[in-house]
C-alpha cells in the first residue's frame, strides 16, 4: 500500500507542476496503475484504498475541467452582453465603485456566459443587496491577472472563486432590478434581511461594522482603514473565520428566541453580557 500511496503522491505532484491537465488517456492510465499496484501489494484492502484515491482524484479532475470549461470564450472579449443573475454575496463599495459576484441564470458554452461573473459598477451604482435579481448589460472579459512575482495572484484567486469572467456595467436602459424573480440563493436573501435590521438597531455605534461582519458576513461595512488595520495586525482571519464560530453559538439562541416563554429574554441577556458597543 505504501507504493500505491507514493504513486498517487507522484501523480498529484505531476498534475500540480504542469500548466494544464494531461490528456484523458494518461489520467485513465494513471488511475489503472494505482488500482493495480494497490491490489497487488495489499490485496483487497489495498484495492479499496486505491479506489478511494482514484475516486477523489477523479472528482478533483472533473471539478477542474468543469471550471476551465465555464469561462468566457476569447472571441467574446470586450463585448457588451445582457444577462440576468442573482447577487448571492454582499457587494463591496470601494473607490467610488461597487463590486459583486453575479450568479447568472443561463450559464454554459451555448450562451457564452459563465456561471459566476465578477461585476464592477462605477459611479452611479445603486444599493444592491444579496438575494436580489438584476438584469444588467456588462462589458465582459476573461478572468486574467498580472503575472508579477511576489505579488497577489489575482487570476488564481478568480479561479479559486470559480469566476469565469469579469466586467463592468454599461449605461443602459436594460439595467434594472427584477423584484418578481426568485434568486438562486435564498439563504443570502435572509442574511440581507438580518443585516438591514441589525444595521438599523446599531446605527451610530462604532462596533456596528464588526458586528455585521462577524454575524452575517457583511464585511463591506468595514472601511478601508479598518481593513488596513486588520492586515497590519494580522487579525484578518479572526474577522473572516470567527464569524462561523459565532454563528454556531448564536444559532441556538436565535432558535430559542422563537420559542414561547423566556427564549427572547435569554437572548437579550446574552447580548447584555457581551457588552456590544
Amino acid at each position: 500500500m505504501l507504493a500505491s500511496a507514493i504513486l498517487a503522491v507522484l501523480a498529484a505532484l505531476l498534475l500540480l507542476s504542469g500548466q494544464r491537465l494531461p490528456p484523458d488517456y494518461l489520467l485513465a492510465s494513471g488511475a489503472v496503475a494505482i488500482l493495480l499496484v494497490g491490489g497487488w501489494l495489499a490485496g483487497r484492502r489495498g484495492l479499496i484504498l486505491a479506489a478511494l484515491v482514484v475516486l477523489v482524484g477523479a472528482r478533483v479532475v472533473f471539478s477542474i475541467n468543469s471550471d476551465l470549461a465555464d469561462r468566457l470564450p476569447p472571441d467574446k472579449t470586450g463585448m457588451d452582453i445582457s444577462f440576468t443573475g442573482s447577487v448571492c454575496e454582499f457587494p463591496r463599495r470601494q473607490d467610488g465603485s461597487l463590486r459583486f459576484v453575479l450568479e447568472t441564470r443561463l450559464p454554459g458554452a451555448a450562451t457564452g456566459v459563465p456561471k459566476r461573473i465578477l461585476v464592477t459598477w462605477y459611479d452611479t451604482a445603486p444599493e444592491i443587496w444579496p438575494g436580489e435579481v438584476w438584469q444588467l448589460q456588462v462589458r465582459v472579459r476573461p478572468p486574467r491577472g498580472s503575472a508579477n512575482p511576489g505579488a497577489f495572484d489575482y487570476e488564481r484567486w478568480l479561479f479559486s472563486e470559480r469566476i469565469g469572467a469579469t466586467g463592468w456595467v454599461r449605461e443602459s436602459a436594460e439595467n434594472r432590478r427584477l423584484p418578481a424573480e426568485q434568486p438562486a440563493c435564498r439563504a443570502s436573501q435572509a442574511r440581507a434581511v438580518l443585516a438591514r435590521r441589525m444595521a438599523a438597531l446599531l446605527t451610530g455605534r462604532e462596533a456596528a461594522p464588526y458586528v455585521l461582519g462577524l454575524s452575517v458576513g457583511a464585511y463591506q461595512a468595514l472601511a478601508a482603514e479598518e481593513w488596513e488595520m486588520l492586515r497590519r495586525t494580522g487579525t484578518v482571519h479572526l474577522v473572516s473565520i470567527s464569524g462561523f464560530h459565532i454563528a454556531l453559538v448564536a444559532g441556538p439562541f436565535a432558535l430559542a428566541g422563537l420559542l414561547p416563554g423566556g427564549g427572547a429574554q435569554a437572548a437579550h441577556q446574552l447580548l447584555d453580557i457581551a457588552h456590544i458597543n
